[in-house]
């Protein structure tokens, strides 16, 4: 499992991240090229796209949880809006190095940050056509085909995560907890991969929206991966997947819906 903790003692030792630094109300975000991951205070992010133009809604990014991440690797305009009443102790990480630990990434490190950014941000969905043949080459050893008719859940909230999924066939829907719908995924899409790396149960629901075909990696498979990435393409991947887990809570927490029969 990955832990931010630990991933920036080990960037420390590297002489990678610099002191923390202690943010307020008046930083201009994203104008030095820097992302920062908190260490102590909780920045609230403001945001009307959930509701309406007049209405906001807010989540709090609280210590181990990244600012900018998102936008700093993908060099995308900072437009979240970040307050807190006072000072944030905050280590900075620069941008230039973010981009370039990424680029040297493997294949399966890189398609995992891309995959979360497109999430964080919403964006269309942009196919990497190489990746199916290069996930398939380098794990034909290890993975398993399993076949999920429409309407079976594949997991769901508390179960162990103990899996990787890519979808070979069919289409899979992802659920909150309270049965909000988080999206749809289809062929060469995958999912499993925040909690499953985290080391902690599953926090939602994914179902087969039709007959389904998914490649299946057992989770030791994809942490000894991990293992061979830089701490620094590893604090990405999981500040990443925790940026698009507080996005998500920002989004659909105030949904409640029938449970899912």
């Amino acid at each position: 499992m990955l832990s931010i903790d630990s991933l920036l003692a080990d960037l420390a030792a590297e002489g990678v991240v610099t002191e923390p630094c202690q943010l307020d109300n008046t930083v201009a975000w994203g104008e030095d090229d820097r992302a920062f991951i908190i260490l102590q205070g909780t920045a609230l992010l403001r945001d009307s796209s959930v509701f309406s133009a007049d209405v906001h809604s807010t989540q709090a990014f609280e210590a181990g949880d990244p600012i900018g991440i998102a936008e700093t690797i993908s060099k995308r305009p900072w437009r979240s809006t970040f307050t807190f009443k006072e000072e944030l102790q905050a280590v900075p990480i620069e941008g230039a190095l973010l981009r370039q630990a990424v680029s040297r990434g493997s294949f399966f490190s890189r398609e995992i940050i891309r995959t979360s950014i497109q999430r964080i941000f919403q964006t269309e969905k942009k196919p990497n056509a190489n990746f199916e043949d290069q996930f398939l080459k380098v794990f034909r050893n290890h993975y398993s085909r399993r076949s999920y008719p429409e309407g079976e859940f594949i997991y769901s909230p508390g179960d162990v995560a103990d899996r990787f999924y890519f979808i070979l066939k069919g289409a899979v829907t992802l659920y909150t907890a309270n049965n909000a719908e988080i999206g749809q995924l289809g062929e060469t899409d995958f999912f499993g991969e925040r909690s499953l790396l985290k080391g902690v149960p599953r926090g939602s629901y994914a179902r087969a929206a039709q007959d389904s075909t998914l490649i299946v990696l057992e989770a030791d498979h994809v942490r000894a991966k991990m293992l061979e990435e830089s701490a620094l393409v590893r604090l990405c991947i999981l500040a990443g997947l925790k940026r698009m887990h507080l996005m998500n809570q920002l989004r659909f927490s105030h949904i409640f819906r029938e449970p899912i029969k």
